[in-house]
């Protein structure tokens, strides 16, 4: 009886440290922890559409602090036919200083996101690293309508 227990005791215990290494290489605790506490909770606020250039305003809070680090902020445009493209972005109201914040909330600034040739929609994300994860944050979305009558109604923002 003492043997069988011992028996199940041990393969218990393997089994738990097996899955333990399996869901720590695929790092499942960190994507549960960033889907329900996210690493920045932040929107993208439309200025204008001009000279073949996007510019929207992008503000909010990040949650998380120093144990995630700044890598770079991304765009990536959408078309009506063909696959996602990469898009420029460039912050338009003083240089790129690139730091890493303290939770908080922060405005952090306006940005110029180009081409726009073909363009119907775009996402921009910040990317960190946390904890040694990559981890990258959809901070705004944005369409583009081409029948609105007005020119400040032709870019929408949400997030």
């Amino acid at each position: 009886m003492i043997r069988i227990l011992s028996m199940r005791w041990l393969t218990a215990g393997l089994i738990g440290i097996l899955l333990g290494m399996y869901l720590s290489e695929l790092n499942i605790l960190n994507k549960v922890r960033f889907a329900i506490f996210p690493v920045v909770t932040m929107g993208g606020y439309p200025i204008q559409v001009a000279d073949g250039s996007f510019y929207i305003n992008i503000r909010g809070t990040k949650n998380r602090g120093d144990e995630c680090v700044f890598k770079n902020i991304q765009a990536i445009g959408e078309r009506l036919v063909g696959l996602p493209v990469d898009l420029n972005i460039d912050r338009v109201d003083r240089a790129i200083i690139g730091t890493t914040k303290v939770a908080g909330s922060y405005d952090i600034g306006e940005w110029r996101i180009w081409p726009t040739q073909d363009i119907v929609a775009f996402h921009v994300y910040i990317n960190h690293i946390c904890s040694k994860t990559p981890w990258t944050t959809e901070v705004a979305m944005c369409k583009l309508d081409l029948t609105a009558a007005k020119e400040e109604d032709k870019l929408t923002c949400s997030r």
